[in-house]
């Protein structure tokens, strides 16, 4: 379980009932009005806890991937490393670049692994910067997408064709693996699977949402329900209404009917701003991880590829 988090969101709330009829992002040279908003810091707050809670959360290596697990070490423009695992699929030159959701790292996704090795293709297997086994750090966006360029050219370098590197995102992974395919339109192809769309999709109910509402304090609550503009703050953060209509890479999107952490709802209108959509399909259930229904679907696709 994630730490719940503490801050004082009573003076920001007043400030808000006070001050603020119209709640969206303003910034002026100097001063970031953001953190005024208590939503915002209660998001930024959440994201950082997940940088916190990937690291005690190790999996040891499967007997189905034992053998075929490499730990790399994949160099940054910045100098430093980010620790990732290269899974081979006999010999196979396709690859799938696996980016994770947040909370967990990458040993957790293991069965995912298995299902794409399965599909004749090898896995190369990042981990984001300050989670896991990677250097403590705080949640940066802005390094996590310098980060994929340094990711992808890691396989490329290794005379890996653009177009033999599939890309395979879930949840907030989701997130980034579009940001590599927009960078990268010759990649094979963009697999997402329970996608963020926007972040605010994620903190619209946060009382469907039970990790989530246990973390959200009653007064932030209340100050949801009253302020619901205060939303508008979060618009820009993991938002891909702007790149997804860029996106050449022929795409595919799976999201459980019923998710109880991104709604479907979220994954509906990402597809919608797709130019090269292929194939858009709904598991039935609730659950956001990576359950068996999810990797059949996973493995039909493939198998189409």
């Amino acid at each position: 379980m994630i730490t719940p988090i503490t801050y004082n969101y009573i003076n920001q709330s007043k400030y808000f009932r006070d001050n603020c009829k119209n709640q969206s992002a303003v910034s002026f040279t100097g001063v970031d009005f953001r953190k005024l908003n208590p939503i915002y810091n209660f998001s930024m707050r959440y994201f950082g806890n997940t940088v916190k809670a990937s690291s005690k959360r190790y999996s040891p290596i499967s007997n189905s991937l034992i053998g075929k697990v490499n730990e790399v070490l994949i160099k940054t423009g910045d100098k430093k490393t980010l620790y990732g695992w290269d899974i081979k699929s006999g010999n196979s030159k396709r690859y799938v670049i696996f980016f994770h959701g947040a909370s967990i790292n990458i040993s957790n996704c293991q069965n995912i692994y298995k299902t794409i090795i399965d599909s004749n293709f090898n896995v190369l297997a990042p981990e984001y910067r300050g989670f896991g086994k990677n250097k403590p750090c705080k949640f940066n966006l802005k390094r996590f997408k310098k980060d994929m360029n340094d990711i992808y050219n890691y396989l490329t370098s290794k005379g890996v064709k653009p177009s033999d590197i599939g890309i395979i995102g879930h949840s907030m992974g989701g997130y980034l693996a579009t940001v590599t395919a927009n960078k990268y339109p010759e990649s094979a192809f963009l697999m997402l699977i329970n996608p963020i769309y926007a972040i605010n999709y994620k903190f619209s109910n946060p009382f469907n949402n039970k990790n989530l509402s246990r973390q959200m304090p009653v007064i932030l609550r209340k100050f949801l329900k009253r302020f619901p503009k205060s939303l508008n703050v979060l618009s820009r953060a993991l938002n891909l209404e702007k790149i997804i209509p860029q996106i050449k890479t022929p795409t595919y999107v799976i999201h459980s009917r019923n998710d109880n952490v991104i709604k479907l709802e979220s994954s509906q209108e990402l597809v919608k701003k797709l130019k090269n959509m292929r194939e858009f399909i709904i598991i039935d259930g609730n659950k956001h991880i990576l359950e068996d229904t999810k990797l059949d679907a996973v493995n039909k696709i493939l198998a189409k590829i």
